[in-house]
């Protein structure tokens, strides 16, 4: 199971902000993420899911600038996101 960017938000302790803030992730934006986690060290498990996700869209044809939140609202979930 692949976890959505809520449940990285949720994780993190950064929901509640994303939320009233509206931030939204590109694919570009979740793979810069998963970078900053991996070498900051703050969380091999979000860094992996963002990694994940994003390596997930590109393989079905979706670009780099994608939003991932729309995706996920629109499906429910990244797996059940079509192929382009």
């Amino acid at each position: 199971m692949m976890l959505t960017q809520i449940d990285i938000l949720k994780i993190s302790g950064l929901y509640e902000i994303s939320t009233k803030e509206n931030i939204m992730a590109s694919v570009m934006e979740a793979l810069e993420n998963a970078e900053y986690n991996l070498t900051s060290g703050f969380g091999t498990k979000i860094a992996l899911s963002q990694l994940r996700n994003a390596i997930a869209l590109l393989q079905k044809g979706y670009s780099i600038d994608d939003d991932i939140e729309e995706i996920v609202s629109e499906y429910g979930d990244i797996d059940k996101a079509p192929n382009r």
